[in-house]
């Protein structure tokens, strides 16, 4: 039991310093960006026309927000345990890996994501839920090209996997089953993208995430799926809708990746467990 709530209470910690930043980077740019616009605006405009143009320039910044935040959570973390002296690569498991098991991993997350997707499409929201899900989904291509892509195809994939599963999935497994582990990292990371449609599909990529993580003992495939995830979404926001038969063709291969690669990644782990005994096998 003990173990059990020490796990818990470090990945707490690690989520509420994510949650933490993320707060202050939010107030920090809310800040400079309401008082740049209120030094533009007019005298003679009303208070509610100020606050609304405030908040419309807010949410076309959102993706700086959301890329400062990251960029300062990567520097605290690593500042972290720099002055803790320990390595931070080492902490987060992020170590060598072949080149198939990154292909392997983007294969069985995307793959997943897929088929959720499917499933989700099926499910009968209630319209507010859907233009909730679909205003905060727009949100991702407003703003500057360049800082969309660095925020949230690149800087965010990266930051997000150290934290939930190279840290707080860690955590979690030295005091419980990884599977229990997987579920509650999961919650965590779903949790923390907010609106409810888009917490189904962020809770599955973040359970294959860690599952991948779990198979390969490397952090790389995880990041390369939430990459890889995360630039396609970019992509679907500025292309027009996809030919029904080109839909159906990756929805009909999609359970084809997802067990290849399953199957390729669950022996693939047992080759780095062999070799992890092999290098500690007594010298004779």
């Amino acid at each position: 039991m003990k173990k059990f709530s020490i796990a818990v209470g470090k990945a707490l910690l690690y989520f509420l310093a994510f949650f933490g930043i993320q707060i202050v980077s939010s107030a920090l740019f809310s800040f400079i960006i309401g008082f740049q616009t209120a030094l533009e605006t007019e005298s003679d405009v009303s208070q509610n026309e100020l606050t609304n143009a405030i908040t419309s320039k807010i949410l076309e910044n959102q993706t700086a927000i959301i890329l400062t935040a990251n960029i300062l959570l990567l520097l605290v973390l690593f500042l972290f345990f720099k002055i803790r002296k320990k390595n931070f690569c080492s902490e987060i498991q992020l170590q060598k890996c072949s080149i198939g098991s990154i292909i392997a991993g983007v294969l069985f997350g995307m793959g997943l994501s897929t088929l959720v997707s499917f499933v989700i499409n099926l499910i009968p929201f209630s319209d507010e839920m859907v233009g909730s899900f679909n205003e905060s989904y727009s949100l991702i291509g407003t703003g500057n090209i360049i800082i969309t892509y660095l925020s949230v195809a690149l800087v965010a994939p990266i930051a997000e996997e150290i934290l939930f599963r190279g840290l707080i999935f860690t955590r979690l497994k030295k005091g419980m089953h990884f599977s229990v582990a997987i579920i509650i990292s999961s919650l965590l990371f779903a949790l923390a993208h907010g609106d409810l449609i888009w917490m189904i599909p962020t809770f599955f990529l973040g359970a294959s995430s860690a599952w991948i993580f779990e198979k390969t003992k490397s952090l790389l495939p995880s990041i390369a799926l939430h990459l890889f995830n995360n630039i396609l979404a970019v992509l679907t926001i500025s292309i027009t809708q996809m030919p029904v038969w080109i839909s159906l063709m990756i929805l009909l291969l999609s359970p084809l990746a997802v067990i290849i690669s399953a199957v390729y990644l669950i022996k693939y782990q047992k080759t780095v467990q062999g070799n992890d005994v092999n290098e500690n096998a007594p010298v004779q």
